[in-house]
């Protein structure tokens, strides 16, 4: 009996050993950092709408913006890398188009209008895009004039990331009837986001 006792003795000294030994547990803290790089836009910068002949009618160019081409073809986009929670895209006609032979001869900006495909989300960690007042198709004008027209925009929580773009963006000017001859030309300032 003695023997049997000593067995259960030792069996349960080497059970609460065993126990002891597994609810020691090490806690281990980890820390991950993911460092925002900064964020790019592309915009086209050229657009030459071409020329027509003189017309007591009122006329129409138009054309798309160009001067750069991104690899997959999405010539306007802000990519936003940085999780900044908003920002915006926008343009403004800063003045008249002028006469380049005779500066007192003008088209007046309210006579300039833009239109771009769709804008969307192209990749993001959440719906973190709104457009405010923006094109819709090529046939959605809107007017740029003298106030600043957002074009891209992006309203969400801090560190959500998104990339924003359209295929490419229209330009219009609409000619009165009896617009003088020659070269005329102006300057859209386009304000890109701070990253």
């Amino acid at each position: 009996m003695k023997q049997a006792l000593k067995i259960i003795t030792l069996s349960m000294a080497i059970i609460i050993i065993v126990f002891v030994l597994h609810t020691n547990a090490a806690t281990v803290n980890i820390r991950v950092e993911i460092t925002g790089t900064a964020g790019t836009c592309v915009f086209g910068t050229v657009a030459n709408l071409g020329a027509t002949w003189y017309s007591h009618d009122n006329q129409v160019l138009s054309g798309i913006f160009a001067g750069t081409m991104a690899s997959d073809w999405k010539t306007w986009r802000c990519y936003d890398s940085n999780g900044i929670a908003s920002w915006n895209a926008s343009m403004v006609m800063i003045a008249d188009l002028e006469n380049q032979t005779n500066t007192a001869l003008t088209i007046s900006r309210t006579w300039v209008s833009y239109s771009n495909y769709p804008v969307h989300q192209q990749a993001g960690s959440g719906s973190c895009t709104s457009i405010g007042w923006s094109s819709l198709s090529p046939n959605d004008w809107k007017y740029i004039g003298s106030s600043s027209q957002m074009i891209f925009q992006k309203y969400s929580s801090t560190w959500e990331v998104c990339r924003v773009q359209t295929t490419g963006l229209y330009l219009k000017v609409e000619l009165p009837g009896g617009t003088n001859p020659g070269v005329y030309s102006g300057t859209i300032i386009i304000t890109a986001p701070s990253f």
